[in-house]
């Protein structure tokens, strides 16, 4: 029975270009969380591709839904920040690829997964050295709860809609809020857009 991966992505191009360079690997392909749940049903997913931003969803967090039921899950974006290759590394995931290197390597890594730790480009590894990891050592220590929350409150979303789109109360988002504010030393909402932007987690 050929190994199936799922491929995360609002652009089939990935999709496309992957089919020509696997054998014996069935392709799926999802454009977002609710496409990725009605697979998890009816599908054994070996691997997983997914892109960090996906429509209006976030990569991480479809990962995060999906880490009990698929063993490995690889990254592939446009994004060169530090923290998200940084988050994939910590959180133990299985790879981070950039778009706009060839397929090669995310091919061998979907073909044998377990050959190495963490998957990545000489590219990828580059970035992390020039940035080094203190910068991120403050964010380590929010809960992922709190990243999710952190991410969404920087993008300027109200407590009302995370409570919806995370299914929590807006008070249980007030909360988390208060906590990000002690751990990360912040004061106002403003200081959260500079701290997300400083870290890479959103762009100008």
């Amino acid at each position: 029975m050929n190994k199936k991966v799922l491929i995360v992505d609002d652009h089939e191009l990935i999709f496309s270009g992957l089919k020509g360079y696997l054998e014996n690997i069935e392709l799926l392909f999802a454009q977002s969380q609710d496409e990725v749940d009605n697979y998890l049903y009816s599908e054994q997913i070996a691997s997983a591709v997914i892109d960090v931003t996906i429509g209006n969803d976030n990569g991480f967090d479809v990962a995060y839904k999906i880490r009990n039921h698929v063993k490995h899950i690889f990254f592939l974006s446009m994004h060169k920040s530090p923290l998200y290759i940084h988050k994939a590394m910590e959180e133990g995931y299985a790879g981070y690829f950039l778009k706009d290197e060839p397929l090669d390597l995310l091919s061998e890594a979907l073909r044998k997964p377990d050959y190495r730790e963490f998957w990545m480009s000489d590219s990828v590894s580059s970035i992390i050295k020039e940035e080094g990891s203190r910068k991120f050592e403050l964010y380590d220590r929010l809960s992922p709860r709190e990243q999710q929350i952190l991410r969404l409150l920087a993008e300027g979303i109200g407590y009302k809609d995370i409570g919806q789109e995370l299914n929590i109360s807006a008070k249980t988002v007030n909360v988390h809020r208060a906590n990000i504010f002690k751990k990360l030393g912040l004061e106002k909402q403003v200081d959260i857009v500079k701290y997300a932007i400083k870290i890479g987690l959103i762009d100008l």
